[in-house]
This record gives structure tokens, C-alpha cells and sequence, in this order.
């Protein structure tokens, strides 16, 4: 009989990191692609979507809510996202690196990146900060206009992998096209066992991140570092809420429920 694996789903900005460098580049985004001088960026970005922010921005600035024009601007800002963010303020945020070591380490866990950036924006923030290698997979919200149904596809994707290790090539999966390799990629996977059996915990800083968890059966473990307070929170009904992640044993007690 499998072990249980314990899968932890993190979100990224407000929880692992802090940087402005998403809303500033969207802007440069916008005004490349529509000649806009000075486009209307003052929207809610926390807790959402690539796909819907982009979206209410077409709409804000009164641009073409059309594939063309959205491809157009996610275009412009992954190719702008990575000398950008070295020029950013950005922040790695306390206890991160330390909790992702000891997860990393323990052979229970298995970590992934569950992020409503773009799954690209997302892996050059990680690589930035120098997380990228704790996590077997980035799940992003390329597709997805709600948090919810990025959890639902992310643990429908998680559940079609072979296993949760890197392949013979040392190469690890893109979350984006998870559903999308093809079966001489796949046969790359080292099977460990026919079922894959497994705990979810999502953790992250907003009401979004504690809704979505809910929408899939899993926990949450709500961290209050990216802007909602513990009250705010809290009315959410998370499974465990912290201030911040630096508590490493308390925070993985919480993460085992």
C-alpha cells in the first residue's frame, strides 16, 4: 500500500515574496502594445488571476477584449518581466527559504507553486529569488479567470502525473502543460506506484487562496503577509493562520494537520 504524500500548494506574491514588478510591468505592457501613454493600472491584483487582471485591464483602458490583444500584452510582459524584476524592490519574505528547505527535505512532502501569475512570470520571480528548485511544478493562471478552477485543474494535474519526481533528464514539469505531454515525455516518468495518494494544503495570503482550497477539499494554511490582516483572514475560516512563515515547527505542525 502507497504512503500518503503530503501535497503543498504555495502561492507566490504575498506569500513567498513581495515585488511590485507585476503591476509596473503590465503598465509598460500596456502602453507598448496599445500606444496608451499612461494606462489605467489602479485594479486589485491580490488573490486573482494573470488572465482575469489583463482581461479588467483591456476593459479599464478601453482596449479590445479580444485573444489577439491578450496574447499581444502577456506577450510584451513576459518578455519585459525579466530585466524588470532586477530592477524592482522585491523581498523574499521571512522564514520562506528556511520552511522550504525543511519541506524539500522531508520525504512526506511534495511542494508546488499554485500562483494566479502566468506559469512563465512565475518560474522568473522563483529563479529571481532563487526558489525555483523546491518546487516540482508551477501551476499558473494563464487560463483560468477564477481561483478556484486554477485549484480544481491544478489537483486534476497533479493527480495525471506519473510522479512527483524529476524525469531521467533531471528536467521538471511545466504546470501550464501538465495535460499536455505527450507520451514519449511521459514515458520519462519513473513510476512509483499505479495511484498516486495524497493530503493537499494550500498556502497563501489571501481570502482567494483560503476559498480556493475549499472549493477543492483541501486545507489552508493563511499567511498574513501579503496585505489582509488576521481578522480579515480569519473570517474566511482558514485551518491555521500565522502572522508570518518564520515559526518553521509550528508552521509545519499546522501544514500536518
Amino acid at each position: 500500500m502507497p504512503s500518503r504524500k503530503l501535497c503543498v500548494l504555495f502561492d507566490i506574491d504575498g506569500t513567498l515574496l513581495i515585488t511590485d514588478v507585476g503591476r509596473v510591468t503590465l503598465r509598460e505592457a500596456l502602453r507598448e502594445v496599445s500606444h496608451v501613454q499612461d494606462p489605467f493600472c489602479e485594479i486589485r491584483f491580490g488573490g486573482r488571476t494573470d488572465r482575469s487582471i489583463v482581461t479588467e485591464l483591456l476593459e479599464r483602458n478601453r482596449l479590445p477584449v479580444t485573444e489577439e490583444m491578450f496574447n499581444a500584452v502577456r506577450d510584451s510582459y513576459l518578455r519585459l518581466l525579466p530585466e524588470a524584476i532586477t530592477q524592482s524592490d522585491g523581498v523574499l519574505l521571512p522564514g520562506v527559504q528556511e520552511l522550504l528547505i525543511r519541506l524539500q527535505g522531508d520525504p512526506r512532502v511534495v511542494l508546488f507553486a499554485m500562483t494566479g501569475n502566468f506559469s512563465a512570470a512565475a518560474r522568473v520571480k522563483l529563479t529571481y529569488f532563487g526558489l525555483q528548485d523546491y518546487f516540482e511544478a508551477v501551476f499558473g493562471g494563464d487560463h483560468d479567470h477564477r481561483r478556484n478552477d486554477l485549484a480544481k485543474h491544478t489537483l486534476e494535474k497533479i493527480r495525471s502525473l506519473r510522479d512527483w519526481s524529476t524525469t531521467s533528464s533531471g528536467r521538471k514539469v511545466d504546470g501550464s502543460n501538465v495535460s499536455e505531454l505527450d507520451e514519449a515525455e511521459s514515458s520519462e516518468w519513473v513510476t512509483i506506484r499505479d495511484k498516486i495518494e495524497f493530503d493537499t494544503v494550500v498556502v497563501g495570503d489571501t481570502p482567494a487562496d483560503i476559498e480556493c482550497s475549499q472549493a477543492i477539499g483541501a486545507r489552508c494554511l493563511a499567511v498574513c503577509t501579503g496585505g489582509y490582516s488576521m481578522d480579515e483572514l480569519k473570517c474566511h475560516s482558514p485551518d491555521s493562520l500565522f502572522s508570518d512563515l518564520k515559526d518553521q515547527d509550528k508552521v509545519i505542525e499546522a501544514l500536518f494537520g
